[in-house]
């Protein structure tokens, strides 16, 4: 019952809440790893980022996994600390190794051929509504940019639309950064994992690079988009944001 009145805390943004009743679950649970966790969510939520490292350091977590790794280097990011972020992330290497083999067991354990497949073709299990993977992607293009390197900014943003074509934020950084010239967005737009049924995201995507532009083949886009408004819900409000926003960034 603990978790779910932590989880309901942090969905009411009641951090301080959240925080007191997660350290309550760590001390019943004898810091299991996935308390621990959540407790140093509540007080990254909190902004409180060096006590949620610290959570995560001091019980060996941060390399316990892709989340734990994800979430200490979000924590470092925060406080600035960019080579050490950096040093957190890694390389991507280790990512690939657990990524294989979870695919590996997913594949064993798989109770359809359809399951299977849908493992094997991906180079990272995806979660319920955002790959850690691409996150991560994200997070280290995001410190090469700090750190002024954009060419490597560049090639982890895109790695991050390849592991996730949802993952926006790193489309939104290589558009409003102007990293990509027409050539390559036209590249990483037709290699983007979008099945028919995600037609509209591609529109939007499309759209948002043709605004710092064409903006006339842009609006035909956009006229394409309202037509898909029955099949994708709530497209049509998306594109309205997209054409509102132009080449400007809140970031």
């Amino acid at each position: 019952k603990l978790r779910v009145v932590v989880q309901e805390c942090l969905a009411k943004h009641l951090y301080s809440s959240a925080s007191f009743f997660a350290d309550k679950l760590v001390s019943l649970s004898g810091n299991a790893a996935e308390d621990v966790h959540l407790l140093a969510q509540t007080y990254y939520n909190g902004k409180q980022y060096r006590r949620a490292l610290h959570t995560l350091r001091a019980r060996n977590l941060v390399e316990a996994g892709p989340k734990y790794r994800y979430l200490a280097a979000r924590c470092l990011a925060e406080c600035k600390k960019w080579d050490e972020c950096l040093s957190v992330l890694g390389d991507g290497e280790k990512e690939e190794r657990e990524a294989s083999s979870s695919a590996e067991v997913g594949e064993a354990t798989a109770s359809s051929s359809s399951a299977a497949a849908a493992a094997a073709s991906s180079s990272y299990p995806m979660g319920d509504a955002m790959s850690i993977a691409a996150a991560t992607c994200f997070l280290r293009g995001r410190v090469y940019e700090a750190l002024e390197n954009r060419s490597r900014a560049q090639l982890w943003y895109k790695e991050a639309l390849t592991k996730d074509p949802f993952c926006y934020e790193a489309y939104e950084a290589l558009i409003n950064n102007h990293m990509l010239t027409g050539e390559e967005e036209t590249a990483l737009l037709e290699g983007l994992r979008l099945g028919p049924e995600d037609r509209w995201l591609s529109l939007l995507y499309e759209c948002k690079a043709k605004l710092t532009g064409d903006v006339e083949t842009a609006h035909a886009m956009l006229d394409e988009l309202e037509g898909l408004r029955p099949v994708a819900a709530g497209a049509g409000a998306g594109s309205e944001e997209m054409s509102g926003s132009g080449s400007g960034s809140d970031r």
